[in-house]
């Protein structure tokens, strides 16, 4: 649990910083390029997400398992492999299809987004997209590495950045300005995390030699059921985005973009943990310490989750104005689906890291096409009359669904039991959120009594070593800082 909590606060508290980031950037996006220009911006990106899956996305996470296993035995000439290995497939191929994108554009921006998408929008991404499909492999081996603090100081450094070529150049141009920025933050990103990678040993090429049981082999059959697991999740993402552009409108692509911040913002937790626990689990420890370490996951993100989501739906309107502009204020009603899902999701991410982690690809890949599937069909029965509530809707729905595959195959794998304290901080916590859609419509001084009354009451599950080693943390990250 120790090790959890330093992991989490470290990288929990580098998600926050990038949230305060993003708040800066969303807000300014939402007051320059405008609902519209966030669609057009959410349609490529949901299009081009389609793509890192084949270019470098789908040998991720066969990277950060391999890359942890041999990382324990030490065994640094095989982690050069992989890094070699994953870096020069991930290039090959995202440089092919950075250059297929730009022969294509007419025929794609024409049949597969919208008339508003510009030419030089769509040029300009295309050539972030190689930068863009090296960064998971560069995450990916650092997490194995459990380099934690090469990774906060290349995320944090990658997203201010960012944060000032958007200030810049879409003051002086505008939405293309925007695209611009994102084309050099590609590059940017790509130097910062080589740079991170210079004192690792992984930086010396090795020339791949297929023969026998090797590496590549194992990353190969990894990364073959990721990629259809990865474009079977992102192809559902591209098509909710074009449900909602054909029956709403390109502005409503706009508000989702933003629900979809929101949900970002509200898994600052889950995101801390998950950086520990696959690593962890992937590492080649017996059952009983994965379900210790899968039951320490849920106390840490259920527990702390709750507050954020609470906060989220019940001060919604404040956020909304903190985060983008009054102009996005139609989906303050639409937030509580969303962050439901958040808290569910939190759970059921727990749940699909471990399972990947144990190699039962083919039950995930299953899993997935369910969700995606469902995810897909809600929104489009429903979406006519409830509008980007049945979006919400069929996120919830598939969460619940895929949670409840992912715990029954892991019940069968390695005897997984959630233990009392998880399944009581579930119960309170749903109940907890259940309740906001009826406080939500109380005055200002209610909801403060109602959050901090709920909060507090979540306060007695913790016990008293993890005070302990909460205060030590604090302890000695304050002694760090003298």
């Amino acid at each position: 649990m120790k090790k959890l909590i330093k992991t989490t606060v470290s990288i929990g508290a580098t998600e926050i910083v990038l949230v305060l980031v993003a708040i800066v950037k969303n807000k300014y996006l939402a007051l320059t390029v405008g609902v519209e220009g966030l669609g057009i911006f959410g349609l490529i990106q949901s299009f081009f997400n389609i793509f890192i899956i084949f270019a470098g996305y789908w040998l991720a996470t066969g990277v950060t398992k391999y890359t942890s296993e041999f990382n324990k035995k030490n065994n640094i000439f095989e982690n050069r492999k992989i890094f070699s290995f994953s870096i020069t497939i991930t290039l090959f191929i995202s440089l092919f299809l950075c250059i297929i994108f730009i022969i294509l554009e007419t025929f794609i921006r024409t049949n597969f987004l919208s008339d508003k998408i510009l030419r030089e929008y769509f040029i300009l991404y295309s050539c972030a997209f190689v930068g863009t499909s090296l960064r998971p492999i560069f995450l990916s081996s650092l997490q194995g590495l459990m380099k934690f603090r090469s990774i906060i100081i290349a995320r944090i450094s990658i997203s201010i950045v960012e944060i000032l070529l958007i200030i810049i150049f879409v003051f002086f141009l505008d939405l293309r300005g925007f695209f611009i920025s994102i084309f050099l933050t590609s590059i940017f990103s790509t130097a910062i995390f080589l740079f991170q990678f210079k004192n690792t040993g992984l930086t010396n090429f090795v020339i791949p030699r297929f023969t026998g049981i090797n590496i590549y082999k194992k990353l190969l059959n990894y990364g073959l059921y990721a990629i259809l697991s990865g474009f079977v999740y992102y192809a559902s993402e591209f098509i909710i985005r074009k449900i909602v552009l054909i029956n709403l409108g390109l502005s409503y692509v706009g508000l989702l973009f933003a629900l979809y911040g929101l949900m970002h913002f509200a898994g600052v937790i889950r995101r801390g943990a998950l950086f520990y626990l696959f690593p962890k689990i992937s590492s080649g420890i017996n059952n009983t310490k994965k379900q210790t370490e899968i039951n320490n996951y849920l106390f840490m993100v259920q527990l702390t989750s709750v507050p954020i989501l609470l906060g989220t739906i019940l001060f919604g309107y404040i956020i909304i104005e903190l985060f983008y502009s009054s102009d996005f204020i139609l989906i303050k009603p639409v937030i509580f689906w969303f962050m439901i899902n958040v808290f569910i999701s939190n759970i059921l991410a727990g749940f699909q890291s471990t399972l990947i982690s144990i190699n039962s690809l083919k039950k995930h890949l299953l899993f997935v096409t369910i969700m995606s599937l469902c995810n897909v069909i809600i929104p489009l029965l429903l979406i006519s009359t409830y509008q980007l509530h049945a979006v919400g809707i069929g996120l919830l729905i598939s969460s619940i669904l895929g949670t409840l595959l992912y715990y029954h195959a892991l019940t069968k794998k390695i005897n997984f039991k959630i233990d009392f304290r998880n399944t009581l901080i579930m119960i309170i916590g749903i109940f907890i959120l259940g309740c906001t859609p009826i406080i939500v419509e109380k005055t200002t001084f209610v909801k403060i009594i109602y959050f901090l009354t709920t909060c507090s009451m979540l306060i007695i599950f913790i016990n008293s070593m993890e005070w302990q080693a909460i205060f030590k943390l604090i302890k000695n990250l304050k002694d760090n800082n003298t």
